[in-house]
């Protein structure tokens, strides 16, 4: 979580980090929970 966090400091990479932790990955439930509040971060 907090290579995420460091990797949303950069606006270049913060798509890069939404599609790593998009919902349909295979990890499926995680995936949604790390999407949300990565997201909530960006925000």
């Amino acid at each position: 979580m907090v290579a995420d966090i460091i990797v949303l400091n950069s606006t270049k990479n913060v798509k890069l980090f939404l599609l790593e932790t998009a919902p349909n990955r295979s990890d499926g439930k995680a995936g949604t929970k790390r999407f949300f509040t990565g997201l909530l971060d960006v925000l």
